[in-house]
């Protein structure tokens, strides 16, 4: 089952992320903002990052991507924006061919991505487990 962490700083857009990732049969973990992001990381090991690109911190999606990078150099990222593509784009030159999706869109763009980086990754499989404190949960292998 594929593990995906979503960075989003506004509680209802999380909620509906989650809800809709979780219902499509992935394995989701949340965070309002960077360093929650950072700690999940560490013990979920996420395949695929999606993060809006403007958070409530001065750490931005990009840097939370590269910074999570590090430790996890496989890590796809999808960023979600309010801001036009091409704006976007101009001031993230170098940002990778991972996707990006404006707001708002439909949860089938968003799956359509995530199935997309899915069929690109080449890992082998893993346990998926929730956060240790929550007590252990194996969801499926990936």
């Amino acid at each position: 089952m594929l593990k995906i962490l979503v960075v989003e700083d506004e509680p209802i857009q999380r909620t509906n992320l989650r809800f809709a990732l979780r219902r499509a049969g992935y394995c989701v973990q949340t965070a309002s903002g960077p360093d929650r992001a950072i700690d999940i990381a560490g013990w979920f090991h996420p395949q695929i990052l999606i993060t809006d690109w403007m958070l409530d911190s001065e750490c931005d999606g990009r840097m939370l991507m590269r910074l999570l990078q590090e430790s996890n150099p496989t890590l796809k990222t999808i960023v979600i924006t309010a801001y036009p593509r091409c704006e976007f784009e101009d001031d993230c030159e170098g940002w990778g061919q991972d996707p990006v999706i404006e707001k708002p869109f439909s949860i089938d763009e968003l799956l359509e991505s995530v199935n997309q980086l899915s069929r690109e990754r080449k890992e082998p499989s893993e346990p998926i487990t929730t956060q240790p404190s929550d007590g252990t949960l194996t969801c499926a292998l990936a």
